[in-house]
């Protein structure tokens, strides 16, 4: 599986943060799955702001982003409501 990291990630949020997301998002269960796409995801709450790490099961590929407000949850058609998790 191929692991993407967007630029507002890699500004956002130190190396050490975006490996104890990505880890905890493949050990544990997502916080939001969309049964139609097969979406999942999970956001962390660090002191620096929100990463959102989701598997996009058509290209097998996860990806961490952090949106700019919350029209960037938006982007990938998560709801802002039941999704944030406190940081690790």
């Amino acid at each position: 599986m191929s692991v993407v990291v967007q630029p507002s990630a890699r500004e956002r949020f130190t190396p050490r943060e975006l490996v104890d997301a990505y880890e905890d998002f493949l050990r544990g269960e997502p916080q939001y799955v969309d049964a139609e796409s097969g979406l999942r995801a999970s956001a962390y709450c660090f002191s620096t702001g929100v990463l959102l790490v989701y598997e996009d099961p058509e290209e097998g590929v996860v990806v961490l982003a952090s949106p700019q407000g919350a029209e960037g949850f938006s982007d990938v058609g998560l709801p802002l409501y039941g999704v944030l998790r406190t940081s690790l």
